[in-house]
């Protein structure tokens, strides 16, 4: 069923996700959602991470007007201050106040009196992904999952299920049976293939691009000699053509600020257009470390930037300048946890 079929009255204690690729309406149609509920005389408050470094204090659909939202440092300091709202909210009920009033400077959420029921409040979480990258942080967000539950709160979280190579993102994906309705976005694939013309396919992967400027800026030069040019289609409709490669495998997992500076740029494609070179290359040197064996490929020039991604996203550790493969280890949440 559609979620703007059910009326939001009917959503308290219920948790609503809304997934899909990079660019793919997730964090849009969660606010369509937050926007909704005040006609049912909810007050909608909205969060985001601060290692989105993006958007601070608000989030911003494709340029449009912001939607105030608090930017936090996790889900702990999120909940600290849900239950300041509350408390100022069931305050100002009881003392009658008439007018609108703003809760904070900070968020600019406003709550106005002739309130039902004090629980009608609506959180909005956007990209939850990046609330869920240790065990920790995982099990806080599910923790706060079941205390909206438990009080009657509407929660929409929307963010990505899958990171540009495909994989889990963090823990996200252990959050899913926890979510009542389960909204996946299907966006077109933006990719521009080899006869020129834009795919006409469903989207169901998040394509990472490098700008050249990028990959001279990073010392990789070479890479441009090897691959194809990447070109797409923007939000804008305008065609963006021989300045972007796909980006490799080894890149590292966050890159929020080289998006914000236009440096690498993100699309949602279908199976068929995403690309992700140098995996084999990756997982040959990585291999090779499990083994005990020395990490050299015969393409030489990739061994230096694979084993700093290796390093840098933990899949290896180096101590007394021997390599060795982490230890993972199942945890409680149903997934893998480093062994420090």
């Amino acid at each position: 069923m559609d979620i703007r079929e059910i009326p939001s009255t009917q959503l308290r204690g219920s948790t609503i996700g809304f997934f899909a690729p990079m660019n793919g309406g997730k964090t849009e149609g969660m606010i369509q959602e937050l926007k909704r509920t005040t006609f049912y005389n909810f007050h909608p408050v909205a969060y985001n991470h601060k290692r989105n470094t993006r958007e601070i204090n608000n989030i911003v659909i494709d340029g449009k007007e912001p939607y105030p939202a608090v930017t936090v440092d996790g889900i702990l300091q999120l909940r600290d201050d849900l239950d300041q709202k509350i408390m100022q909210l069931r305050k100002l009920y009881h003392q009658g106040e008439i007018e609108q009033i703003e809760l904070n400077t900070t968020s600019g959420n406003n709550l106005s009196k002739g309130i039902q029921n004090l629980n009608e409040i609506a959180v909005g979480i956007d990209e939850i992904n990046l609330f869920c990258l240790t065990e920790k942080e995982t099990q806080d967000t599910l923790r706060f999952i079941d205390w909206c539950r438990e009080n009657s709160l509407v929660l929409f979280v929307a963010g990505l299920l899958y990171d540009f190579r495909h994989r889990p993102f963090g823990h996200v994906t252990t959050l899913l049976p926890y979510i009542d309705i389960k909204e996946e976005k299907k966006p077109a694939c933006m990719a521009i293939r080899s006869h020129g013309k834009k795919c006409d396919s469903t989207a169901k992967h998040t394509q990472r691009v490098w700008s050249k400027e990028f990959v001279h800026e990073l010392g990789l030069d070479f890479l441009l000699g090897l691959q194809p040019d990447y070109n797409y289609v923007n939000k804008n409709k305008e065609q963006v053509l021989h300045q972007y490669i796909a980006a490799p495998f080894f890149d590292m997992t966050l890159r929020i600020e080289a998006e914000r500076d236009k440096k690498i740029a993100y699309l949602p494609v279908c199976t068929d257009c995403a690309k992700l070179p140098y995996k084999e290359e990756t997982f040959r040197v990585y291999n090779q470390i499990i083994h005990k064996e020395k990490p050299v490929l015969q393409e030489n020039q990739f061994t230096k930037p694979i084993l700093e991604f290796l390093l840098e996203e933990r899949w290896i550790i180096k101590e007394k300048n021997k390599l060795s493969a982490v230890v993972f280890y199942r945890n409680n949440l149903g997934s893998f946890s480093i062994r420090i």
